[in-house]
């Protein structure tokens, strides 16, 4: 009984939810002009934040105090430069096998 109670309360719940939810559509077309002026007044506010967030504060900040000095690991780029002095030196002692163009 008590189970029933609680389901039927549940349903009569999303019921009142679900008929306050379709009136959303209505209430938005009919107040059409306010909601357009909501959503163009929401769209300058986010398009200043973000023009005041990524160009005046970028162009304004102090370019010295972000730069950090570049640290170069010595020997990790003398692993790198073999690597590709071994590579050119195995390309160049390759021997061009002269293959058939199988299309001619």
């Amino acid at each position: 009984m008590k189970k029933e109670k609680i389901i039927q309360s549940i349903i009569n719940d999303s019921k009142k939810i679900f008929h306050n939810v379709k009136r959303i559509p209505w209430f938005l077309g009919s107040h059409a002009f306010l909601v357009i002026l909501l959503l163009i007044m929401f769209d300058l506010l986010v398009g200043s934040y973000l023009y005041y967030q990524y160009i005046y504060l970028a162009q304004n900040k102090d370019p010295i105090k972000s730069r950090k000095q570049v640290i170069l690991d010595e020997e990790g780029y003398q692993f790198v430069l073999d690597q590709w002095k071994k590579r050119q030196e195995s390309f160049d002692n390759k021997q061009i096998v002269d293959v058939k163009d199988p299309f001619k």
